[in-house]
């Protein structure tokens, strides 16, 4: 079984024989067993690049005939799949929009895929510019939640990857985790409670400490 990323075969069929021989065929066959080419040679070994194929599953043996009628064929039938096109992988539903501020200590990830030869998914989360988290997962899954995080700034992406190394990957989104309430109280020149002023003016002065304000 191979899995290229083209969109052609190469192909090279040697045959031996103690008389002579009279002909190798070489078929190839599509997905539903249709015969789509054939090649023929009369000596060995024979060559040939099948080209202007399309992305499928194909099917590839030989027969080789010598001048007796003596006739014998490949062990196996080779299949091959032929896939030039490269994944589709976008955000799905209760991923967070980027650059979103949550008061929370978790990452939900959602995504959707359109691949019909998918090997693996790759969920990968960042602080900062540092990766902190890579899970793979083989075909199949589409979500992921990252639990017990601390306070801070993280951004996050998806790849996906097939069988004939074709992938893409989905932009990165950012998300900023915060649970600790700000702190703020009266400052300078702001009056106690229950003052008495003769004037006709209210003054407040407050500090506060948040660094997501």
């Amino acid at each position: 079984l191979a899995n290229l990323s083209q969109l052609f075969i190469v192909v090279n069929v040697t045959a031996t024989d103690n008389g002579v021989i009279d002909r190798i065929l070489l078929r190839l066959h599509n997905s539903t067993q249709q015969v789509t080419n054939t090649t023929t040679s009369t000596s060995s070994p024979l060559f040939v690049n099948l080209t202007g194929l399309s992305d499928g599953t194909y099917y590839l043996n030989a027969t080789i005939n010598d001048t007796y009628n003596n006739q014998n064929s490949t062990l196996s039938t080779l299949n091959i799949t032929l896939d030039t096109t490269n994944p589709l992988v976008s955000y799905g539903l209760l991923t967070e929009a980027n650059n979103t501020n949550k008061s929370q200590t978790w990452v939900y990830v959602n995504v959707s895929v359109t691949e019909t030869n998918e090997q693996n998914i790759t969920f990968t989360l960042y602080n900062s510019s540092t990766s902190i988290n890579i899970t793979n997962f083989s075909a199949g899954t589409r979500a992921i939640n990252w639990t017990g995080l601390g306070n801070g700034i993280f951004s996050y992406n998806v790849s996906v990857k097939d069988y004939a190394t074709n992938s893409n990957t989905t932009s990165s989104r950012t998300i900023t985790l915060d649970t600790i309430n700000p702190l703020v109280s009266y400052g300078l020149l702001t009056e106690a409670n229950n003052s008495n002023k003769s004037q006709t003016w209210v003054y407040v002065n407050v500090s506060v400490t948040e660094t997501n304000e």
